[in-house]
């Protein structure tokens, strides 16, 4: 619409907080309610309110009456917004509610804003309506969009031919919610005591020790181009392998695991190579909302961070040939309605089910029972019921666990094998472990997702806490402390600093 405008025109009229403004009808794609919170990009310039995901397509919110200076002081929350398509070139404008649909007589605004040269008379109210010009708009700098060439009718389809399946760790880093691939991630910590940092490095917060290991801590919000936040802030890390490199990352919180598709992430419309380049795009959820998905291939182009992180590991690995102690871990793999496994050291003896015991009244059904056993009173609890999947068949054996005073009989179906791995006794990795979820079970709490050993030797293994569980069941404890494994990773450190001395 630059230069010399027609006479005529079909223009719609939109209210915008303290004046009015007028698109051309053809270019108006629809008009929808502005949701109630949008995803903030990183760097985006200050008349962008955020992003949107419309039917599978993101869409930049740009702030017109920010733009033209007659926005109100008073935030409105009946918003809506106007979707546009300009020169295939898509993206929203809020605006503050509809109005009517008229061909007005133009009059061009010599020292009007560059933004709205030419003016009108609202026909119902008299009040001056502007016309936008969009070639101005699209010259600002910051401005962004989305290219398209289907058009206006265009709904992208959602089809998942093709697709691929994946998995990823949210997390919380102050206001930025972030997705981690899981293919990156190794293991979730506390966040321990940070030392300051050795070298000036985009991001780097400081080191970390875990498990004897240094370990750079970084934040992802200066690779962003976001403040970096308070320490008081981050309580958990993530450790993460960058290009074979292990990494902390410092975060807020860790919200869970999701499964998604790969086609269903959506591209960023502007991808600024300093402040965007990490991103691979913007992951949609239906409950935990929008997630900035972390590009694993662009954050190994940090090599200030992946220098350090090299450095650290090639110390850790010569302090590891000079001196480490071997020890051999003991544990027993049994059927519980699935495969399970559990420590040796925490339980007393595997004995037969009993054929007779006393029934007891209580709230949770997985309590059986009581029966004598070696002048002592033991509770029977059926595991298959905690673990939500009641026993098809009858259990035959019971794993007897000593929690304080009172013994514990976890009903099974059978034992199946006591398995012994010599490995390294700093080698054991918590990979995973239940009580992170929030209001987790008694019996969810007590899982370990951990892994032993080095190399080609290294087990994977899905832990059940038995004694953790017993004590969570009978009150004798509030907090899960899984022994021998919980226990093994966090006196590691403590062990190598030993050696070392």
């Amino acid at each position: 619409m630059n230069g010399a405008t027609p006479a005529k025109h079909s223009l719609g009229i939109f209210e915008l907080d303290r004046g009015r403004v007028a698109l051309p009808i053809e270019l108006l794609c629809e008009v929808i309610h502005r949701p109630p919170k949008l995803t903030a990009p990183p760097r985006a310039a200050p008349f962008v309110l955020g992003m949107l995901s419309l039917r599978g397509q993101l869409l930049p919110v740009v702030d017109l009456a920010g733009l033209l200076d007659i926005a109100s002081k008073e935030a409105s929350g009946t918003d809506i917004l106007a979707i546009v398509e300009w020169r295939e070139q898509r993206f929203a404008l809020r605006m503050s509610a509809v109005g009517d649909i008229v061909e007005p007589a133009l009059q061009s605004l010599n020292a009007g804003n560059a933004l709205t040269p030419a003016a009108f008379s609202d026909p119902q109210s008299g009040e001056p309506v502007y016309l936008l010009d969009f070639d101005a708009l699209m010259a600002l700098e910051g401005m962004q969009a989305v290219q398209t060439q289907a058009g206006c009718g265009h709904v992208p389809s959602s089809s998942s031919t093709g697709r691929l399946s994946a998995r990823a760790l949210i997390v919380r880093c102050g206001d930025l919610q972030l997705a981690l691939p899981s293919a990156m991630v190794d293991e979730i910590q506390p966040l321990a005591e940070i030392a300051p940092p050795v070298v000036n490095a985009r991001g780097l917060v400081g080191t970390v020790t875990l498990r004897g290991r240094q370990l750079a801590l970084f934040s992802p919000r200066p690779l962003l181009c976001q403040k970096p936040p308070r320490q008081d802030d981050n309580i958990m890390m993530v450790v993460v392998t960058i290009d074979r490199q292990p990494l902390a990352m410092a975060v807020e919180s860790v919200v869970r695991m999701v499964d998604y598709d790969t086609g269903a992430v959506l591209a960023l419309p502007d991808r600024q190579e300093s402040c965007t380049s990490i991103i691979a795009g913007l992951l949609p959820h239906a409950e935990l909302g929008e997630s900035l998905l972390l590009d694993a291939q662009q954050l190994a182009e940090e090599q200030d961070l992946l220098s350090l992180a090299a450095l650290y590991a090639r110390a850790y690995q010569e302090r590891q040939q000079e001196s480490s102690q071997w020890r051999r871990f003991a544990f027993v793999h049994f059927e519980a309605e699935g495969q399970f496994v559990t420590p040796l050291e925490q339980f007393n003896e595997v004995m037969a089910m009993p054929s007779h015991y006393t029934p007891v009244t209580h709230s949770d059904p997985a309590w059986r029972g009581v029966v004598s056993h070696r002048e002592r009173l033991l509770t029977l609890i059926d595991l298959r019921q905690l673990l939500g999947h009641p026993g098809g068949r009858p259990a035959q054996e019971v794993l007897v666990v000593e929690s304080g005073s009172t013994l514990i009989g976890f009903m099974v179906e059978q034992t199946r094998r006591i398995e012994y791995i010599h490995a390294p006794a700093d080698s054991l990795i918590i990979r995973w472990r239940g009580d992170q979820e929030p209001d987790a079970l008694p019996v969810e709490q007590c899982k370990r997702l951990v892994i032993l050993g080095h190399g080609s030797r290294k087990r994977v293994l899905s832990v059940l806490c038995l004694e953790s569980l017993a004590a969570l069941l009978t009150h004798d404890a509030e907090a899960v402390n899984c022994r021998l494994i919980d226990g093994q990773a966090r006196s590691a450190a403590a062990m190598t600093d030993t050696n070392r001395e």
